[in-house]
Order: structure tokens, then sequence, then C-alpha cells
């Protein structure tokens, strides 16, 4: 199971090491991105000084996808 779960998050691996080093850094930036909105998800809920759901469905629906 950590094997697998490992091999899906890591970055694709190309023939070309120019496409190996720029699947790499897409995927830590990606990672990183879902991380912070991760973090302003938690935030809002948190503080909940929102007037209705919309803005955090959003931002979850970006982290999802």
């Amino acid at each position: 199971m950590p094997n697998s779960l490992r091999r899906l998050l890591d970055p694709p691996i190309f023939a070309d090491e120019e496409q190996t080093r720029i699947a790499q850094i897409l995927n830590a930036f990606i990672w990183s991105a879902m991380g912070i909105l991760s973090v302003f998800i938690v935030a809002r809920a948190v503080a909940w000084n929102e007037n209705g759901y919309v803005p955090l469905l959003v931002l979850t629906g970006i982290v999802i996808s």
C-alpha cells in the first residue's frame, strides 16, 4: 500500500531529463499550492466570517480538482 501511494504522489519520470526536471518542479508547486489553499480553507472555516458557503466551496473545489 505505501509503495502504490508513493508512486501516485511522485512526479512522472521521462526519458528526457529536461521533461523530468520540469515535472518535478510542477509537482512541487502543485503540492505547495494545495497545502496553502488547505490552510486558507481551515482558517476561514474556523474564523467563519463568511456570509455563505460559496467561498469555501470554491476553494475546496480548487484543491480537489
